[in-house]
């Protein structure tokens, strides 16, 4: 078959055949035998060489976690797991899932990218399983490398409901979230729910059987938490290795005056106060802006159908505060800066740092500086980076030299700290 369609043969046996390679995968050889799924080994953890940190995170989450591996092997054990049929079927059910915008793309083309999407996938797990890594080519030089197919396909398929302008390798959550559940919906057969988390909602958060795992968001990057074999599990592609890490024992223990941040092979807590104060010392940690967990179960917060509102311009209903926040950086594009104010304000107590630093600029903008520096030091406490820059130059307006260096000397830390590491997500700090 042409255009990467996947056809399913035989009892013992199931074709991957794309656009790119035709193999003969039997399915003894992917050793269905380990029990509860892929094991938590270091030498099977899923790498990011390209720029899909985002990603990375997901397929860790999803073929590690408890929550999901064992459906996920399970249905890699079926003969006709991937057939004309499945394909077909998942786009139909994609098409009822996703903005109406998907179906813009022909079907044809949709089950295209799919077919080529998944046999990567697929491709790529088994690769794991077996432990079979090629090393005679630089990845970065592969143009048959896993992470390369999925991404650029990802793209082709989504492009015309508007996550990717470019053909960046970044992501934004609504990627991640379109991203689960497209495997969700194809290995599991069910939706994957997404529940957001700002800074001052940390401690609020609970994880059950249920749960896949946790998106780690800090600059420029994604890592997660998950459970494997029972034991809460860190994992950053960084360093390209799986921590033992007691992450809900953090979240309920964390005190208000705390933040979290990643270092090295693990995420520490830390005083809000004794991290600005000793920045030189703390200039290689870095803040988590936001915390996502990832479900089996329905957490009742709509996100699913806030998402279709969003793509529709359907705005009035939406409650999320990540999208509100994206609402109101269209309007401003266009210069609706009053309507765009009327999202920003919608959900400020939850203070996510982009929202915070949006209200100061609007603030700025109407030469209310003491409730700009208000928004702008919530926005610095929340992970936003340039937010302290502002600072330095509100502060230097009102002759607060003392304030203006202070803040100089905390952005020039960060920032040359944070511009040595990889920027893989868009998260405009």
């Amino acid at each position: 078959m042409k255009g990467g369609v996947i056809i399913g043969k035989g009892n013992e046996k199931f074709i991957l055949q794309t656009n790119l390679n035709s193999k003969v995968i039997d399915k003894n050889d992917i050793k269905y035998k380990q029990k509860g799924g892929m094991n938590c080994v270091n030498e099977r953890v899923f790498k990011n060489i390209l720029g899909t940190c985002w990603m990375v995170a997901i397929q860790m989450m999803m073929c590690f976690g408890d929550a999901t591996k064992d459906q996920i092997e399970r249905e890699l054990a079926q003969p006709n797991t991937t057939t004309i049929e499945s394909i077909s079927n998942l786009d139909k059910k994609l098409e009822k899932f996703l903005p109406s915008k998907y179906s813009d793309l022909e079907t044809t083309k949709r089950i295209e990218y799919l077919s080529i999407l998944l046999d990567a996938f697929i491709k790529r797990y088994i690769a794991k399983i077996e432990r079979r890594f090629p090393i005679s080519v630089n990845p970065k030089e592969n143009p048959k490398r896993c992470e390369l197919i999925i991404e650029n396909n990802y793209i082709s398929l989504f492009k015309n409901i508007g996550t990717h302008e470019d053909d960046s390798f970044g992501g934004n959550k609504i990627d991640s979230y379109f991203f689960a559940n497209l495997l969700g919906i194809f290995f599991l057969k069910q939706e994957i729910y997404f529940s957001m988390h700002t800074r001052k909602m940390f401690n609020q958060i609970s994880f059950d059987e249920q749960d896949i795992g946790i998106i780690i968001e800090i600059y420029g990057h994604d890592c997660c938490f998950f459970v494997c074999g029972g034991v809460p599990k860190f994992y950053n592609d960084n360093d390209e290795k799986i921590y033992d890490f007691d992450f809900m024992n953090l979240l309920r223990n964390l005190k208000d005056d705390e933040d979290l941040f990643v270092i090295s092979n693990q995420v520490v807590a830390l005083n809000r106060t004794e991290y600005f104060k000793n920045i030189i010392r703390y200039s290689y940690y870095q803040k988590i802006l936001c915390l996502t967990v990832v479900s089996k179960k329905d957490f009742g917060n709509n996100f699913n159908q806030e998402i279709k509102l969003f793509f529709n311009d359907e705005y009035d209903d939406i409650n999320n505060f990540y999208l509100l926040s994206e609402i109101a950086i269209k309007f401003m594009e266009n210069l609706d800066n009053d309507e765009a104010f009327k999202f920003l304000i919608k959900r400020s107590n939850d203070e996510y740092y982009i929202t915070m630093f949006n209200l100061g600029n609007f603030y700025e903008r109407k030469d209310d500086i003491d409730t700009a520096i208000e928004y702008f030091q919530k926005a610095l406490d929340n992970g936003k980076i340039s937010a302290a820059e502002k600072l330095v130059y509100l502060n230097v307006f009102k002759k607060n030299e003392s304030k203006a260096i202070m803040y100089n000397r905390f952005y020039h830390f960060v920032s040359s700290s944070n511009s040595n590491s990889n920027s893989n997500r868009n998260n405009n700090n």
